[in-house]
Protein backbone atom coordinates (compact mmCIF):
# COMPACT_ATOMS: atom_id res chain seq x y z
CA UNK A 1 0.00 0.00 0.00
CA UNK A 2 2.68 2.39 1.11
CA UNK A 3 4.59 1.84 -1.92
CA UNK A 4 1.74 2.23 -4.37
CA UNK A 5 0.54 5.57 -2.59
CA UNK A 6 4.69 6.94 -3.59
CA UNK A 7 4.33 5.71 -6.96
CA UNK A 8 0.88 8.21 -7.28
CA UNK A 9 2.98 10.61 -5.52
CA UNK A 10 5.75 10.95 -7.35
CA UNK A 11 4.22 11.25 -10.16
CA UNK A 12 1.97 14.13 -9.44
CA UNK A 13 -1.22 11.73 -7.99
CA UNK A 14 -2.99 12.97 -4.81
CA UNK A 15 -3.80 9.38 -4.44
CA UNK A 16 -3.41 6.02 -6.06
CA UNK A 17 -6.96 5.80 -6.81
CA UNK A 18 -6.23 8.82 -9.39
CA UNK A 19 -3.26 7.08 -10.22
CA UNK A 20 -4.69 4.18 -10.98
CA UNK A 21 -8.06 5.60 -12.43
CA UNK A 22 -6.01 6.99 -15.06
CA UNK A 23 -4.12 3.67 -15.77
CA UNK A 24 -7.23 2.04 -16.76
CA UNK A 25 -7.85 4.39 -19.30
CA UNK A 26 -10.65 6.57 -16.76
CA UNK A 27 -10.18 9.99 -18.45
CA UNK A 28 -13.44 11.55 -18.74
CA UNK A 29 -14.82 10.61 -15.35
CA UNK A 30 -13.25 9.44 -12.20
CA UNK A 31 -12.91 8.50 -8.06
CA UNK A 32 -16.23 10.25 -8.00
CA UNK A 33 -18.67 8.92 -10.32
CA UNK A 34 -17.17 5.05 -9.55
CA UNK A 35 -17.84 5.54 -6.03
CA UNK A 36 -21.44 6.88 -6.44
CA UNK A 37 -22.05 4.06 -8.79
CA UNK A 38 -21.27 1.91 -6.17
CA UNK A 39 -23.60 3.56 -3.95
CA UNK A 40 -26.65 3.55 -6.54
CA UNK A 41 -25.70 -0.38 -6.62
CA UNK A 42 -25.96 -0.91 -3.12
CA UNK A 43 -29.34 0.99 -2.86
CA UNK A 44 -30.75 -1.13 -6.04
CA UNK A 45 -29.63 -4.16 -5.44
CA UNK A 46 -28.69 -5.13 -1.73
CA UNK A 47 -32.12 -6.12 -0.60
CA UNK A 48 -32.96 -7.80 -3.83
CA UNK A 49 -29.52 -9.90 -3.20
CA UNK A 50 -30.99 -10.47 0.30
CA UNK A 51 -34.01 -12.10 -0.95
CA UNK A 52 -31.66 -14.23 -3.48
CA UNK A 53 -29.89 -15.23 -0.50
CA UNK A 54 -32.68 -16.41 1.45
CA UNK A 55 -34.33 -18.14 -1.41
CA UNK A 56 -30.64 -19.99 -1.64
CA UNK A 57 -30.81 -20.80 1.80
CA UNK A 58 -34.30 -22.30 1.50
CA UNK A 59 -33.30 -24.61 -1.13
CA UNK A 60 -30.36 -25.77 1.12
CA UNK A 61 -32.44 -26.77 3.62
CA UNK A 62 -30.27 -24.02 5.90
CA UNK A 63 -31.68 -21.43 8.73
CA UNK A 64 -29.09 -18.82 7.32
CA UNK A 65 -26.46 -18.96 4.34
CA UNK A 66 -23.15 -19.17 5.42
CA UNK A 67 -20.52 -17.11 3.40
CA UNK A 68 -18.91 -20.56 2.58
CA UNK A 69 -22.38 -21.86 1.74
CA UNK A 70 -22.70 -19.44 -1.52
CA UNK A 71 -20.66 -21.36 -3.83
CA UNK A 72 -23.63 -24.35 -3.56
CA UNK A 73 -26.71 -23.38 -5.63
CA UNK A 74 -28.64 -26.44 -5.08
CA UNK A 75 -29.27 -29.49 -2.43
CA UNK A 76 -28.69 -31.78 -5.30
CA UNK A 77 -25.10 -30.03 -6.83
CA UNK A 78 -24.78 -27.37 -8.95
CA UNK A 79 -24.80 -27.58 -12.79
CA UNK A 80 -22.15 -29.53 -14.20
CA UNK A 81 -21.22 -29.56 -17.95
CA UNK A 82 -21.52 -32.67 -20.57
CA UNK A 83 -17.86 -33.16 -21.49
CA UNK A 84 -14.27 -31.93 -20.99
CA UNK A 85 -12.43 -28.69 -22.91
CA UNK A 86 -12.38 -30.94 -26.05
CA UNK A 87 -16.03 -31.82 -26.16
CA UNK A 88 -17.07 -28.02 -24.92
CA UNK A 89 -14.94 -26.45 -27.86
CA UNK A 90 -16.76 -28.53 -30.35
CA UNK A 91 -19.77 -27.86 -29.12
CA UNK A 92 -19.15 -23.90 -29.40
CA UNK A 93 -18.61 -24.47 -32.93
CA UNK A 94 -22.37 -25.26 -33.60
CA UNK A 95 -23.43 -22.77 -31.02
CA UNK A 96 -21.45 -20.09 -33.33
CA UNK A 97 -22.56 -21.10 -36.46
CA UNK A 98 -26.07 -20.72 -35.75
CA UNK A 99 -25.34 -17.38 -33.61
CA UNK A 100 -23.34 -15.25 -36.34
CA UNK A 101 -21.57 -16.42 -39.14
CA UNK A 102 -18.37 -13.78 -39.32
CA UNK A 103 -17.73 -14.98 -35.57
CA UNK A 104 -17.87 -18.63 -36.56
CA UNK A 105 -15.35 -18.58 -39.21
CA UNK A 106 -13.22 -16.40 -36.88
CA UNK A 107 -14.07 -19.21 -33.73
CA UNK A 108 -13.11 -22.00 -36.28
CA UNK A 109 -9.85 -20.59 -37.56
CA UNK A 110 -8.93 -20.34 -33.63
CA UNK A 111 -9.91 -24.12 -33.15
CA UNK A 112 -8.19 -24.99 -36.09
CA UNK A 113 -5.03 -23.33 -35.47
CA UNK A 114 -4.80 -23.76 -31.91
CA UNK A 115 -5.30 -20.78 -30.97
CA UNK A 116 -7.71 -21.81 -28.00
CA UNK A 117 -6.79 -24.05 -25.54
CA UNK A 118 -9.05 -24.74 -22.74
CA UNK A 119 -7.90 -28.47 -22.22
CA UNK A 120 -7.57 -29.34 -18.24
CA UNK A 121 -3.96 -29.68 -17.37
CA UNK A 122 -2.25 -29.92 -13.83
CA UNK A 123 0.23 -28.24 -15.05
CA UNK A 124 -1.67 -24.78 -15.67
CA UNK A 125 -2.98 -21.91 -13.24
CA UNK A 126 -6.71 -23.18 -12.19
CA UNK A 127 -9.42 -20.97 -12.14
CA UNK A 128 -8.37 -18.40 -14.86
CA UNK A 129 -9.08 -17.90 -18.17
CA UNK A 130 -7.55 -14.95 -20.57
CA UNK A 131 -7.41 -13.64 -24.50
CA UNK A 132 -4.52 -12.19 -25.93
CA UNK A 133 -3.13 -10.99 -29.32
CA UNK A 134 -0.86 -12.55 -31.30
CA UNK A 135 0.17 -9.84 -33.07
CA UNK A 136 1.99 -11.10 -35.78
CA UNK A 137 -0.70 -13.35 -36.99
CA UNK A 138 -3.76 -10.58 -36.05
CA UNK A 139 -5.67 -13.14 -34.36
CA UNK A 140 -6.49 -13.80 -30.95
CA UNK A 141 -5.25 -16.63 -28.24
CA UNK A 142 -7.93 -18.06 -25.67
CA UNK A 143 -6.27 -20.01 -22.31
CA UNK A 144 -8.45 -21.52 -20.03
CA UNK A 145 -8.25 -24.48 -17.67
CA UNK A 146 -11.46 -26.59 -17.79
CA UNK A 147 -12.00 -28.39 -14.03
CA UNK A 148 -15.55 -29.79 -14.70
CA UNK A 149 -17.72 -27.23 -13.22
CA UNK A 150 -20.34 -24.95 -14.68
CA UNK A 151 -17.89 -22.12 -14.95
CA UNK A 152 -15.73 -23.96 -17.89
CA UNK A 153 -18.85 -22.73 -20.18
CA UNK A 154 -18.51 -18.89 -18.91
CA UNK A 155 -14.54 -18.69 -19.44
CA UNK A 156 -15.30 -19.97 -22.90
CA UNK A 157 -17.90 -17.80 -23.61
CA UNK A 158 -16.27 -14.92 -22.12
CA UNK A 159 -12.95 -14.75 -23.13
CA UNK A 160 -14.16 -15.98 -26.99
CA UNK A 161 -15.85 -12.33 -26.58
CA UNK A 162 -12.74 -10.66 -25.49
CA UNK A 163 -11.26 -12.51 -28.92
CA UNK A 164 -13.93 -11.46 -31.27
CA UNK A 165 -13.18 -7.83 -29.77
CA UNK A 166 -9.48 -8.37 -30.04
CA UNK A 167 -10.12 -9.45 -33.96
CA UNK A 168 -12.13 -6.93 -35.27
CA UNK A 169 -10.34 -4.18 -33.61
CA UNK A 170 -6.91 -5.31 -34.82
CA UNK A 171 -8.55 -5.94 -38.52
CA UNK A 172 -10.21 -2.35 -38.39
CA UNK A 173 -7.78 -0.06 -36.38
CA UNK A 174 -4.67 1.86 -37.80
CA UNK A 175 -2.84 1.25 -34.17
CA UNK A 176 -2.46 -2.15 -32.54
CA UNK A 177 -2.30 -0.06 -29.18
CA UNK A 178 -6.23 0.44 -30.09
CA UNK A 179 -7.07 -3.45 -30.07
CA UNK A 180 -6.90 -3.07 -26.26
CA UNK A 181 -10.24 -0.96 -24.98
CA UNK A 182 -10.22 0.89 -21.43
CA UNK A 183 -10.58 -1.58 -19.19
CA UNK A 184 -14.42 -0.18 -18.34
CA UNK A 185 -15.04 -1.32 -21.76
CA UNK A 186 -13.14 -3.97 -22.30
CA UNK A 187 -14.85 -6.37 -20.09
CA UNK A 188 -18.36 -5.38 -21.85
CA UNK A 189 -17.76 -8.15 -25.15
CA UNK A 190 -16.77 -10.46 -22.51
CA UNK A 191 -19.46 -10.40 -20.77
CA UNK A 192 -22.21 -9.55 -23.15
CA UNK A 193 -21.16 -13.00 -24.85
CA UNK A 194 -21.60 -14.45 -21.30
CA UNK A 195 -25.47 -13.56 -21.96
CA UNK A 196 -25.59 -13.83 -26.06
CA UNK A 197 -25.05 -17.57 -25.36
CA UNK A 198 -27.23 -18.29 -22.84
CA UNK A 199 -30.00 -19.73 -25.76
CA UNK A 200 -27.38 -22.34 -26.19
CA UNK A 201 -26.72 -23.70 -23.29
CA UNK A 202 -28.72 -26.89 -24.06
CA UNK A 203 -25.61 -27.77 -26.00
CA UNK A 204 -23.01 -27.58 -23.05
CA UNK A 205 -25.04 -28.22 -19.88
CA UNK A 206 -27.84 -30.86 -21.10
CA UNK A 207 -30.48 -31.81 -18.18
CA UNK A 208 -28.74 -29.12 -16.13
CA UNK A 209 -29.72 -26.43 -18.47
CA UNK A 210 -31.95 -24.72 -16.29
CA UNK A 211 -29.85 -24.82 -13.52
CA UNK A 212 -26.79 -23.42 -15.23
CA UNK A 213 -29.18 -20.31 -16.45
CA UNK A 214 -30.47 -20.04 -13.13
CA UNK A 215 -26.79 -19.93 -11.53
CA UNK A 216 -25.54 -17.38 -14.63
CA UNK A 217 -28.35 -14.89 -13.88
CA UNK A 218 -28.04 -14.69 -10.07
CA UNK A 219 -24.26 -14.60 -10.39
CA UNK A 220 -24.80 -11.98 -13.07
CA UNK A 221 -26.16 -10.05 -10.54
CA UNK A 222 -24.38 -10.65 -7.14
CA UNK A 223 -20.38 -9.94 -8.87
CA UNK A 224 -21.81 -6.36 -9.48
CA UNK A 225 -22.38 -6.61 -5.84
CA UNK A 226 -18.85 -8.32 -5.23
CA UNK A 227 -17.11 -6.08 -7.54
CA UNK A 228 -18.29 -2.56 -6.02
CA UNK A 229 -17.82 -4.03 -2.23
CA UNK A 230 -14.03 -4.84 -2.86
CA UNK A 231 -13.70 -1.49 -4.88
CA UNK A 232 -15.32 0.49 -1.75
CA UNK A 233 -12.61 -1.06 0.41
CA UNK A 234 -9.95 -0.39 -2.01
CA UNK A 235 -10.75 3.24 -1.96
CA UNK A 236 -10.52 3.18 1.83
CA UNK A 237 -7.29 0.88 2.08
CA UNK A 238 -4.89 3.45 -0.15
CA UNK A 239 -6.28 6.45 1.89
CA UNK A 240 -5.68 5.08 5.13
CA UNK A 241 -2.12 3.47 4.82
CA UNK A 242 -1.71 3.54 8.91
CA UNK A 243 -4.22 1.16 9.27
CA UNK A 244 -3.32 -2.24 10.78
CA UNK A 245 -3.98 -5.36 9.24
CA UNK A 246 -6.97 -6.13 11.89
CA UNK A 247 -8.65 -3.12 11.04
CA UNK A 248 -8.09 -3.54 7.19
CA UNK A 249 -9.35 -6.63 7.55
CA UNK A 250 -12.43 -5.84 9.73
CA UNK A 251 -13.07 -3.60 6.96
CA UNK A 252 -13.11 -5.78 3.94
CA UNK A 253 -15.49 -7.65 6.16
CA UNK A 254 -17.39 -4.44 6.53
CA UNK A 255 -17.59 -3.94 2.94
CA UNK A 256 -18.95 -7.37 2.19
CA UNK A 257 -21.69 -7.21 4.57
CA UNK A 258 -23.07 -4.16 3.76
CA UNK A 259 -23.52 -4.91 -0.38
CA UNK A 260 -25.28 -8.26 0.51
CA UNK A 261 -26.44 -8.64 4.04
CA UNK A 262 -28.07 -11.45 3.57
CA UNK A 263 -25.32 -13.31 4.32
CA UNK A 264 -24.05 -14.89 7.84
CA UNK A 265 -20.72 -13.73 8.46
CA UNK A 266 -20.88 -14.74 12.18
CA UNK A 267 -18.11 -17.53 12.11
CA UNK A 268 -15.37 -15.45 10.76
CA UNK A 269 -15.76 -11.84 13.27
CA UNK A 270 -12.56 -13.01 15.39
CA UNK A 271 -9.48 -11.28 14.46
CA UNK A 272 -7.27 -14.51 12.94
CA UNK A 273 -9.92 -16.47 10.60
CA UNK A 274 -11.43 -12.72 9.59
CA UNK A 275 -8.17 -11.90 8.31
CA UNK A 276 -8.59 -14.91 5.84
CA UNK A 277 -11.09 -13.68 3.73
CA UNK A 278 -9.30 -10.58 2.73
CA UNK A 279 -6.03 -12.55 1.91
CA UNK A 280 -8.03 -14.86 -0.38
CA UNK A 281 -8.95 -11.82 -2.46
CA UNK A 282 -6.16 -11.85 -5.01
CA UNK A 283 -7.69 -9.63 -6.81
CA UNK A 284 -6.86 -6.73 -4.76
CA UNK A 285 -3.46 -7.74 -4.70
CA UNK A 286 -2.93 -8.65 -8.03
CA UNK A 287 -4.96 -6.22 -9.98
CA UNK A 288 -5.94 -3.06 -7.98
CA UNK A 289 -9.03 -0.68 -8.91
CA UNK A 290 -9.76 -2.53 -12.12
CA UNK A 291 -12.29 -5.40 -10.70
CA UNK A 292 -15.08 -2.55 -10.13
CA UNK A 293 -14.27 -2.90 -14.27
CA UNK A 294 -16.36 -5.93 -14.02
CA UNK A 295 -19.30 -4.48 -12.28
CA UNK A 296 -19.65 -1.79 -14.40
CA UNK A 297 -19.45 -3.64 -18.36
CA UNK A 298 -21.94 -5.94 -16.79
CA UNK A 299 -24.70 -2.93 -16.37
CA UNK A 300 -24.03 -2.59 -20.56
CA UNK A 301 -23.89 -6.65 -21.10
CA UNK A 302 -27.44 -6.62 -19.33
CA UNK A 303 -28.62 -3.87 -21.54
CA UNK A 304 -26.80 -5.90 -24.87
CA UNK A 305 -29.06 -8.57 -23.45
CA UNK A 306 -32.41 -7.24 -23.21
CA UNK A 307 -32.25 -5.81 -26.74
CA UNK A 308 -31.09 -8.73 -28.21
CA UNK A 309 -34.26 -10.33 -27.10
CA UNK A 310 -35.96 -7.38 -28.61
CA UNK A 311 -33.92 -7.06 -31.94
CA UNK A 312 -31.31 -9.62 -32.79
CA UNK A 313 -29.81 -7.93 -36.27
CA UNK A 314 -29.62 -4.75 -34.47
CA UNK A 315 -27.97 -5.62 -31.42
CA UNK A 316 -25.37 -7.97 -33.34
CA UNK A 317 -24.72 -5.22 -35.40
CA UNK A 318 -24.32 -2.59 -32.22
CA UNK A 319 -22.46 -5.10 -30.21
CA UNK A 320 -19.98 -5.70 -33.83
CA UNK A 321 -19.29 -2.04 -33.81
CA UNK A 322 -18.51 -1.84 -30.72
CA UNK A 323 -16.12 -4.56 -31.06
CA UNK A 324 -14.57 -2.48 -34.37
CA UNK A 325 -13.93 0.60 -32.44
CA UNK A 326 -11.32 -1.02 -29.83
CA UNK A 327 -9.89 1.14 -27.97
CA UNK A 328 -9.74 4.38 -30.39
CA UNK A 329 -12.25 6.00 -28.09
CA UNK A 330 -12.96 7.15 -24.50
CA UNK A 331 -15.73 5.58 -22.26
CA UNK A 332 -18.33 7.65 -22.90
CA UNK A 333 -18.14 7.77 -26.75
CA UNK A 334 -17.65 4.50 -26.78
CA UNK A 335 -21.14 3.82 -25.64
CA UNK A 336 -22.56 6.28 -27.69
Amino acid sequence: VNVRNEIAKVNGFKSFADYMNIEKGRRDYGQKELIDFCANVNEELSDFLKRLSDAQAKRLGLKKLKYYDQGFNFIDGNARPIGNGEILSEKAKEMYADLDEDISEIYNTMVDKNYLDISESSNKISGMGYCTELYKFKFPYVFGNCDGSHHDVDILTHEVGHAYQMYLSLKNQPLCFYSAMPNDVAEIPSKTMEHFTQDYAELFFGEDTKKFRFQFLEGSLKEVISYCAIHEFESWLYMNPEATIEERANKYLEASKKMNPGIDYSEVEGKNIGESLLFKSMGVYMFPFYLISYAISAMSAMEFAKRMNEDKKTTWEDYKKLCSDGGSLPYYELLK
